[in-house]
């Protein structure tokens, strides 16, 4: 069948509803995908499945929780590794295979379901597996404790650590001694450590090691050098905790793996059983019947309804063809019905070899090998095409592949052009049609069609009935009647005057002789064209001779701009290559300073004894700066070891070489450097080096920062001047965040819900983490975070962190009157 031929009976409007009554996405999808077959036996088999399902319809549970599981079998045979979530899925559809099955049981006892219990049978029951992921996952898709001996053994010193570190960092926040250093008295995480939110110049007074730093740059998250190694304990823990799981998870897997072909067909026969059942409702929803199906039938259709109609609003109707007639004449005033009727012949023939039941008394109908239809407007304005043109063009390709089989629905046939023209072509369209055998149901207003439906075996006339009285249509067919239009006698109804009515009437009988007289008149007013048009030819020559000057002239402008441009071009490279040479100068004279400038650093000491030596220095640096003004005011970027910052009496040349990656000797940092951190307004020492990390000492405390974050310190330097100006800027100890920013107060009220609706994904997450630091802190074991429906991306990050977190003991969905979907409960605790 012809997609494009259906859609003008609106089958897939059709398709879309029944798509909505199926539970799962397989069956939706099969539903999206039906189409009528042309095989007889393949459509009375489809019928009979929808009539079994509709039959035990109140015994079928609900296969809702069943999802595609396919990608997910495919990836394990393959030996991927599954996801929790892939678990639970395979899970939902083994459960809703095997309620499924036990119903249809239950049900064949009381009538023979042989369709669905073919394929029931192909329905995986592997109640030992279901088991097994039961055993190991939680109905979260968390692996419990229990799924392994290793990974109860590993969390059990995992609780037993965090209940250590946590007693801890408690201890400092109850000290009055250390809650001074304290941004906010509360234990928080980052990178998946227990921290402490410091003031940003109190981190010594802690020790251990800065994990984190706040945005505003005013906090630092220090993990205590007594928690640092029970720290370092706790991830290792969670890396075998990680790598156990995804043991389990691997295990589990191999066995999905080998019931790969159980699932796959389990999944196929899910679908169709869904799709099949999706009809069955769909026929309870019409209260429709079994149309008979016979490949040399007629059509006979009783107490037939169009689909899209509300019964309590649809007029039944007998659509029924005598016998030796193979097509039907539709005949009548407009809106009175009559593409109705043809269309519900039609959907009902698509309907019935689809496998779907028709809204009918009773239905008999043929098994077509093609449906197809010209209906409606068919206008184009992309192809150029008239209404009558469009209609034809789409008319002759029904022709070429029409058969003795097929059904054909002609509305308004030979419409859009001379009358006359259009019933003879119209008479003749359905003579080949007959002649070959089809079915056909036509609608027309010409008055000789239905003359031709008097004398023509094979045809016969019908009419959609019309109250003269209401000047309603009361939509009843009525075979072998032709219908009138009534135009004249509507108009008499509707008030129209008499003397209006009886010259129409003479209009009517004297149509012929007028006929002639508007033909002389369209071709005098063809004459008249004529001589427009030779009018309008001569226009249109000397505005191309117009058009082709200004072309001319667009091309010299075009070339003389061009010119003026390159002209441009050409200069300004001049200006900047004269720039460049310039601007190479000044580094020239930076480096030569910066040279002199570290052979007065390397002689500090003893320039300092003898004379001249300071001012030297002050020369050198106001020379610098005077080269870098003029280099600045030519626009150019200075190269890394002339950016800001790397020169001064703070640092000298040494910073130049420190951010070359060196300790100022052209070679690696090694143990016990002496270097400067400005992020952190920090002298320290390099204990430890690796290719991407150096951990540094100041006084009891360790910081991990990276190589280029660090500036070498001169051998016999003293202490380092603190940071002044620019970004870099460290507050003082005590300072707040003048800005507010979103530091939370440890006296400010901790209320037992947080509503993050309305902030970014990354806002969400930074005032959930405060918050559940603080309640607690506070002493709160249970908590209520809102984070709306939406799209779910926001609920589905706060779940993701949630998980992260070890304070946090377990986590739900709202329940009645706790927000359902848009809210999380959670459960805080060791």
């Amino acid at each position: 069948m012809k997609v494009r031929e259906l859609e003008r009976l609106e089958f897939d409007r059709l398709r879309a509803r029944v798509a909505e009554l199926a539970d799962t996405p397989m069956g939706r999808r099969i539903v999206e995908e039906l189409l009528p077959t042309t095989d007889a036996g393949e459509a009375v088999r489809r019928l009979a499945e929808t009539e079994e399902a509709l039959a035990c319809l109140p015994k079928v549970p609900s296969l809702s929780g069943a999802t595609d599981v396919r990608p997910w079998v495919v990836r394990a045979e393959k030996g991927g590794v599954l996801s929790p979530e892939a678990f639970l899925a395979l899970r939902a559809h083994l459960r809703a295979a095997e309620r499924l099955r036990r119903a249809l049981a239950e049900a064949s006892r009381e009538r023979p379901l042989s369709h669905l219990l073919a394929y029931a049978e192909r329905l995986a029951s592997l109640p030992a597996f279901v088991e097994e992921i039961e055993w190991v996952l939680d109905e979260r898709g968390e692996v419990l404790d229990r799924a392994s001996e290793e990974l109860l053994e590993i969390r059990r010193r995992l609780r037993q650590l965090d209940a250590r570190v946590r007693e801890i960092l408690q201890d400092y926040v109850r000290n009055p001694e250390f809650r001074q250093h304290l941004q906010e008295s509360v234990i928080a995480f980052r990178a998946g450590r227990p921290v402490l939110p410091v003031k940003s110049g109190s981190a010594p007074v802690f020790g251990g090691r800065i994990v984190d730093v706040s945005q505003s740059g005013y906090t630092l998250f220090v993990e205590p050098e007594s928690v640092v190694s029970l720290g370092d304990k706790r991830q290792a823990l969670v890396a075998e905790e990680a790598r156990e799981i995804e043991r389990i998870l691997r295990r589990l897997s191999r066995k999905a793996g080998a019931h790969a072909r159980e699932l796959l067909a389990s999944h196929e026969a899910l679908g169709t059983l869904d799709a099949i059942f999706a009809r069955a409702r769909y026929a309870a929803e019409l209260r429709a019947t079994r149309p008979t199906l016979r490949p040399r039938g007629r059509i006979a259709l009783r107490g037939a309804r169009h689909p899209f109609l509300p019964p309590a609003e649809a007029v039944v109707n007998d659509i029924v063809f005598p016998e030796g007639v193979r097509a039907l004449l539709l005949t009548g005033p407009n809106t009175g019905g009559k593409t109705v009727t043809l269309k519900t012949v039609g959907i009902f023939a698509a309907m019935a070899q689809s496998g779907l039941f028709v809204p009918a008394r009773e239905a008999e109908l043929p098994v077509f090998d093609g449906i197809y239809a010209d209906i409606g407007d068919e206008q184009s304005l992309e192809q150029n095409l008239s209404t009558f043109s469009a209609h034809m063009g789409h008319i002759v390709k029904i022709l070429r592949r029409a058969t003795g089989n097929s059904l054909v629905l002609l509305d308004e046939i030979g419409a859009g052009t001379d009358p006359a023209e259009g019933a003879a072509l119209a008479q003749a369209i359905l003579d080949a049609l007959l002649a070959r055998g089809a079915h056909v149901v036509a609608t027309t207003h010409y008055g000789e069609l239905k003359a031709y439906a008097l004398s023509r075996p094979g045809i016969v006339n019908a009419s959609v009935s019309f109250d003269l009285e209401t000047l309603r249509p009361t939509y009843e067919l009525r075979i072998g009647i032709p219908g009138e239009s009534h135009a004249l006698t509507i108009a008499r109804r509707l008030g129209l005057d008499e003397e209006i009515l009886a010259a129409a009437e003479r209009y009517l009988r004297a149509g012929r002789e007028l006929f002639g007289e508007r033909i002389a008149e369209l071709e005098r007013a063809r004459a008249d064209h004529e001589r427009a048009r030779e009018e309008a030819e001569a226009l249109r020559a000397r505005y191309a001779a117009e058009l082709e000057a200004l072309r001319r002239e667009r091309e010299d402008f075009r070339r003389e701009r061009e010119w003026i441009l390159a002209e441009a071009r050409a200069q300004a490279e001049e200006y900047l290559r004269r720039a460049r040479n310039e601007a190479r100068a000044i580094l020239r004279e930076l480096r030569e300073l910066r040279d002199e400038l570290s052979r007065h650093a390397s002689f500090a000491q003893g320039a300092r004894e003898g004379e001249g030596s300071e001012p030297r220095a002050g020369e050198l640096l106001r020379a610098a700066e005077a080269a870098y003004r003029r280099l600045a005011l030519r626009g150019e970027v200075l190269p890394p070891e002339f950016s800001e910052g790397q020169t001064g009496e703070d640092g000298g040349s040494e910073r130049v070489r420190a951010a070359e990656g060196g300790n100022g000797e052209g070679q690696p940092f090694r143990p016990g450097d002496r270097v400067f951190l400005p992020r952190y307004n920090l002298q320290a020492e390099v204990v430890w080096v690796t290719p991407r990390e150096l951990v540094v000492r100041a006084g009891s405390l360790r910081i991990g920062v990276a190589p280029e974050e660090v500036v070498s310190v001169p051998a016999g330097g003293g202490e380092p001047s603190p940071v002044l100006g620019g970004k870099g800027r460290l507050p003082r100890e005590g300072q707040g965040d003048e800005a507010g920013g979103n530091v939370l107060r440890a006296d400010a009220a901790v209320p037992p819900e947080l509503d993050l609706r309305g902030m970014t994904v990354q806002e969400a997450l930074d005032a959930l983490e405060h918050y559940l630091d603080r309640a607690l802190l506070a002493g709160y074991s249970r908590v209520c975070v809102i984070h709306g429906l939406g799209t779910g991306a926001l609920r589905r990050a706060v779940r993701d962190r949630l998980r992260e977190l070890a304070y946090v003991r377990a986590f739900r969905a709202g329940g009645e009157g706790e927000g359902g979907e848009g809210a999380t409960v959670v459960e805080l605790g060791p």
